[in-house]
């Protein structure tokens, strides 16, 4: 069987490179390959040794992977997708069209002659943060903001771009407060204390990813500031981990990190048949918006409403579930349960399981695009 490497670094977040790797190997169980995992943080001499020991067909690159020129010439001469990594770097290594190379870059909207010779795709910023923006606009925020860590990449400035003008659009005020991501000092966090406390209330604050946000509930306590009355937070990734840690639960939007990881084999696939792709850019953005406490739009009391609505936000898309999983997570009995959400939502559990899953059904048939057996999958009905 043909071997692909995919590199990555080892530091990835687990979540990321879990989900990618899921839809590389979804893709290459159907082209025969076996995927091995090699890790990109090493020298251009590591990587030529690695290469040369497992002779791949071709590599899919991740983003965690310094591309100077050196290590891009490595891949000149085999089928390569980048996976969420600038192309520049790799394209200034190339010096004739004859180099084969598939890219999973930036969602810019113009292509130079140099990206056409790379199908591309990467984390599209406008549909990344579209369900987050809706959400913190839904709570009619007096202001808005964006928190992101000093060392944020061009994604992140794409996202605070994005909310930014979203902002202007309707006249909302917005400021931005960038956090230095190894630094926990007093200093720092007086100051973002204090432009929480300067930004005009309720404020709808998006957090660039969910590591960040961890970093900003302390400064938030400290502010004497409630979640719910003050401020709305949604964050980017849903990595449940952090998510359901946090107190309150912090509303994060899920990306199609699956969908990456597939298109970018898909695009290997591609290079390796000779089959052309005539859509010279590919992209990838939210997947969904799984709604916590954070930016709830009632003002929920009661621990056990509190449970029922996290654990159903986190589930509602799980053929799988059921009441007497919702009422255990809520910590009491299943006639309990339902008396409680009847009392503060006017209707039952299952009635509102129903709903979600029929909106987000109407919502997927809008878009051609999507394949019936993927709304099967995603909205949560048996098939």
């Amino acid at each position: 069987m043909d071997i692909v490497l995919y590199f990555l670094s080892y530091s990835t977040p687990r979540k990321y490179f879990r989900e990618k790797l899921s839809g590389i190997y979804r893709y290459a169980s159907k082209a025969g390959w076996i995927v091995q995992v090699a890790d990109a943080s090493g020298s251009a001499d590591d990587i030529a040794h690695i290469i040369e020991y497992w002779q791949p067909v071709g590599c899919i690159v991740g983003h965690y992977m310094p591309m100077d020129e050196r290590r891009a010439k490595l891949f000149r001469r085999i089928p390569t997708v980048f996976l969420d990594l600038d192309p520049r770097p790799f394209l200034s290594a190339i010096h004739s069209r004859s180099a084969m190379c598939a890219t999973s870059s930036s969602g810019d909207s113009e292509e130079s002659a140099e990206t056409m010779l790379c199908p591309s795709v990467m984390n599209d910023a406008t549909a990344t943060v579209a369900p987050a923006i809706e959400e913190l606009f839904a709570a009619n925020p007096a202001s808005c903001a964006y928190v992101e860590d000093l060392g944020n990449s061009i994604w992140s400035r794409q996202r605070r771009a994005v909310f930014a003008s979203r902002c202007r659009e309707r006249n909302i005020p917005f400021a931005s407060f960038s956090w230095a991501r190894k630094s926990a000092a007093p200093q720092q966090q007086r100051e973002l204390v204090r432009f929480l406390l300067d930004r005009p209330r309720p404020c709808g604050i998006l957090v660039m990813n969910d590591e960040t946000a961890q970093m900003l509930y302390p400064a938030i306590r400290e502010a004497h500031l409630d979640i719910g009355a003050d401020l709305q937070i949604v964050s980017i990734d849903n990595d449940e981990l952090a998510c359901d840690n946090l107190e309150p639960g912090l509303s994060s939007v899920q990306l199609d990190f699956e969908l990456a990881g597939y298109t970018a084999a898909e695009l290997l696939g591609n290079l390796l048949s000779g089959r052309k792709d005539r859509r010279r850019r590919h992209s990838y953005g939210a997947q969904k918006l799984i709604r916590r406490s954070s930016s709830r739009k009632i003002k929920v009391r009661g621990k056990h409403l509190v449970r029922i609505l996290d654990y159903l936000d986190a589930h509602v898309f799980d053929s799988r579930l059921c009441i007497d999983d919702i009422a255990r997570a809520a910590g009491c009995s299943r006639r309990l349960a339902d008396l409680r959400f009847r009392e503060s939502m006017g209707h039952s559990i299952l009635e509102e399981i129903m709903s979600v899953r029929l909106e987000r059904v109407f919502q997927m048939l809008r878009d051609p695009s999507v394949p019936i057996s993927l709304i099967v999958d995603r909205s949560g009905f048996p098939s």
